[in-house]
């Protein structure tokens, strides 16, 4: 008998849990999901932009028929582009990356969140 009541009682602990949960996302506003969504764009644009540089690093090995990717080489790819081109040539294409990523973040976020 206490078996039963012991399961009886965790079956309506949890829903009382659901019931909690539903009301709560009830309760969201426009603004908690627009702020999710600004907040997943913000990370996935940071995220990406910090590696920007060794995902250019990462395309030039993959496109270059002569040169084998070493650390090494990825090391001296990176200091030659740096001072032969400029610091900023090795975000060069990054906004087409941002044009994917963010949405995508964004989204991601904000399903994590809500779900």
């Amino acid at each position: 008998k206490q078996w039963y009541q012991r399961r009886v009682r965790v079956f309506i602990e949890a829903c009382e849990f659901l019931r909690v949960m539903r009301e709560k996302r009830a309760r969201r506003s426009k603004s908690d999901v627009f702020s999710n969504l600004v907040a997943g764009a913000c990370a996935g644009a940071v995220a990406k932009s910090t590696i920007a540089p060794f995902d250019r690093a990462k395309i030039f090995f993959q496109v270059s028929s002569r040169q084998e990717f070493s650390y090494k080489e990825c090391f001296r790819f990176l200091t030659y582009t740096v001072r032969e081109r400029g610091y900023a040539q090795l975000w060069k294409g990054n906004s087409a990356t941002m044009i994917r990523i963010m949405p995508y973040a964004a989204i991601s976020y904000l399903a994590n969140e809500h779900y």
